[in-house]
């Protein structure tokens, strides 16, 4: 019988899978179930609340997680700790802002406690198991592994495009790397090129790069990284993880799509193409003229992370469809949500400027309770810092009080007039006072934004913006020099916030 390459793809995957790499799934499994139930976390890297048709947006982006929305309790209002990856992702491992923990950028350490007082130390009597497509949320995992049971490397779900070099010949990694450059660019002589079979090394990288495009219009590439990975393998991985962790577990799975470059498969391509969906247009922001995009290319952006989302949805629709038939959600909690939003708006997209608009710092939450037939729908504002201490609660253990959020509605009373935050300091030493930043608070219905030390601020003075989201939910109106009593009395809380929670570490 002659192999197709789809079929040669395969089976190499699945005897890569289970035969040489060093992290299989541990094999110590529990004798008898464990009462406390499971949890099981699932970001999805860059994903806006916004351009989700559950959430209202007018693109049927999430068909699947609307189905499953009927029997979760759904979160309509909740901000992510920060807009991009580093501090977003470390605001919901610790519980507490970026202010506290202090992961403004990468190669920077987080204050102590947080590298053992995480979400991990916390739940010391559960196995807990992490893993991240991501390089960033890498980073920031390697921060806080220490109380982490099985910590799977990010080449664990890769398709190596030199699988030879990164697996087989990791050992022999920098000699086969000068064979493999000298037979295939001929840039170099000598005796290394016959060496540890640089020619199949190509060969398995071509059969890989072809079937790829056989199904994906935009290629499954980890931005920055040059490697590729399929969701659906991440996917079926997870299942079985779900399935022989000893129990009870805590997971957190944090999937890189649909983070630019907005993986499309073939199957997604054409559709929203040359629909009827009309975006308002929005005023240009001072970060704009680092660099503009323009109407155009912003379009394109849009189109390509819509069809991206529906990757997304396709593949946790899927994960929640088998996971319900083997019987693993029967004493599981699954939580969906995500580190950060996306933008495509003012001349700014992706989440590159510290700006934030809703579609920057608005993402999903919901949480699938084990026997849960019915959907409830939460829009109290929340924050990504209320996920640990919800967790928390709900195992029945004590929160310290060093965290910064609070349980979840509906597990305790909703305060619709608390006061949320968020912030941004990546330009900012951590060592030192938050003195170039951008801050957020949303109070009922207004959200004030204050922005100080960039070299972009008109006027070279810190900047505030003030919007009634009620009244203005795409952010137009700016109230600022309107309704002064109200930015006033935000400023005072958000500084008095500041002022207790910025505490330079060592």
């Amino acid at each position: 019988m002659e192999l197709t390459r789809r079929d040669f793809l395969k089976l190499f995957s699945v005897s890569c899978a289970y035969t040489i790499l060093p992290n299989a799934a541990p094999q110590n499994i529990h004798a008898q179930a464990a009462p406390q139930p499971n949890i099981l976390i699932i970001v999805f890297d860059a994903f806006t609340a916004t351009h989700m048709s559950l959430y209202g947006y007018s693109r049927a982006t999430t068909p699947n997680i609307a189905r499953l929305a009927e029997r979760a309790t759904v979160y309509h209002e909740h901000f992510a700790g920060g807009h991009w990856t580093y501090p977003g992702t470390s605001s919901l491992l610790t519980g507490v802002l970026p202010w506290s923990h202090r992961g403004f950028n990468r190669g920077q350490d987080m204050a102590e406690p947080f590298s053992t007082d995480n979400i991990f130390g916390y739940f010391d009597d559960y196995f807990r198991m992490a893993y991240t497509h991501n390089s960033v949320s890498d980073e920031v995992l390697n921060k806080v592994k220490g109380p982490i049971d099985q910590y799977y490397p990010r080449k664990t779900l890769y398709i190596h495009k030199s699988y030879l070099l990164n697996e087989i010949l990791k050992n022999d990694f920098d000699i086969a790397t000068v064979s493999k450059r000298r037979i295939t660019q001929k840039t170099e002589e000598g005796y290394a090129s016959s060496l540890f079979l640089s020619h199949l090394t190509e060969f398995f990288r071509k059969i890989r790069e072809r079937e790829l495009n056989e199904i994906f219009d935009v290629p499954p590439e980890v931005s920055g990284s040059g490697e590729l990975f399929m969701l659906e393998d991440a996917t079926d991985w997870t299942v079985q993880q779900v399935k022989e962790m000893p129990r009870p577990f805590l997971s957190y799975i944090h999937m890189f799509p649909p983070h630019e470059p907005y993986v499309v498969r073939k199957d997604f391509a054409s559709r929203f193409v040359n629909d009827d969906f009309q975006p308002i247009q929005k005023p240009d922001h001072f970060f704009t003229a680092i660099q503009k995009s323009s109407v155009k290319k912003t379009e394109a952006f849009r189109l390509a992370y819509n069809q991206a989302i529906l990757y997304v949805d396709e593949e946790f629709g899927r994960l929640m469809d088998q996971m319900e038939q083997d019987g693993s959600l029967e004493n599981t909690w699954v939580i969906l949500t995500s580190d950060h939003g996306e933008m495509f708006e003012r001349g700014l997209t992706e989440h590159i400027r510290p700006v934030f608009y809703q579609s920057g710092i608005k993402v999903p939450l919901m949480i699938f309770q084990p026997g849960q037939t019915q959907r409830q729908d939460i829009y109290t504002p929340t924050v990504g810092t209320d996920l640990l201490p919800t967790l928390l609660h709900l195992a029945g253990k004590p929160i310290p009080s060093i965290l910064e959020g609070s349980v979840l509605p509906p597990f305790a009373e909703a305060q619709p007039e608390r006061s949320i935050y968020a912030v941004d300091a990546r330009e900012n030493d951590p060592l030192k006072p938050l003195s170039t930043y951008t801050a957020m608070i949303r109070k009922g219905p207004y959200k004030l934004t204050y922005y100080a030390g960039y070299d972009q601020l008109p006027g070279g003075e810190p900047y505030t913006e003030l919007y009634n989201l009620d009244a203005d939910p795409d952010e137009l109106d700016d109230l600022s020099a309107k309704e002064l009593q109200v930015r006033d009395a935000l400023h005072k809380e958000l500084f008095e916030k500041i002022d207790e929670k910025d505490q330079p570490y060592r």
